[in-house]
């Protein structure tokens, strides 16, 4: 009668186990898959402002080709370098990520 009790105790052990990790390997593959949608909101978010930044120098070379002095143009050396230094973060997080 032992040896049946023992075997019963096995089994259900087992399938305890199996379920728990089960469950871990889920719970983390969910947690992984919230890190990466919080990482793709922040990029966004970030694409967003330099869109912004680049629709507002539009604006002020088209507006200065309607009248000179009415918006400054934006520093074009600054723009330049806010462009180069996106694309180096893009290349550095492209990299990370292989």
């Amino acid at each position: 009668m032992s040896i049946a009790l023992f075997a019963i105790f096995v089994g259900l052990v087992a399938v305890v186990g199996g379920l728990f990790i089960e469950y871990t390997k889920t719970k983390a593959s969910l947690q992984d898959q919230a890190h990466t949608t919080d990482r793709d909101l922040e990029n966004v978010l970030h694409e967003l402002s330099s869109l912004k930044k680049r629709v507002q120098n539009l604006e002020a070379i088209a507006a200065s080709a309607d009248d000179s002095d009415s918006l400054p143009l934006l520093d074009r050396e600054q723009v330049i370098d806010e462009i180069v230094e996106e694309n180096m973060n893009k290349v550095k997080q492209k990299a990370r990520s292989k």
